[in-house]
């Protein structure tokens, strides 16, 4: 891998890396349908997320109990609004206190 592509290529996976704790983080901000985070998250990173992942997690998430979805119509559209659960909002915490403490440990060496 060239130097410059780094950057990237770091982002990339530690947005796929942790896109559980991303999309929990986003619901937990407001309630969200799927297209909208997936319209967020290339506005953070920079680059699409497949649509099948993003939503093969969301399923997870919902089936797990940290998230809960409700279909809703809009303009005769109808969409999954998803919500983040009490179990939803203690796992993000969980989540980033164990981010935190990971990267304390990287930069001791």
């Amino acid at each position: 891998m060239k130097l410059e592509k780094v950057p990237d290529a770091y982002n990339r996976r530690l947005a796929r890396a942790f896109l559980d704790f991303w999309l929990l983080s986003l619901i937990a901000q407001k309630p969200r349908w799927g297209y909208e985070v997936i319209s967020e998250l290339r506005g953070r990173f920079g680059f699409s997320m497949g649509v099948s992942s993003v939503y093969s997690v969301l399923y997870f998430l919902e089936d797990e109990g940290y998230i809960m979805g409700e279909w809703e119509s809009l303009n005769g559209r109808r969409r999954r609004i998803y919500k983040i659960s009490a179990n939803g909002i203690k796992a993000l915490q969980i989540g980033k206190s164990s981010f935190v403490n990971a990267l304390k440990k990287f930069e001791e060496g």
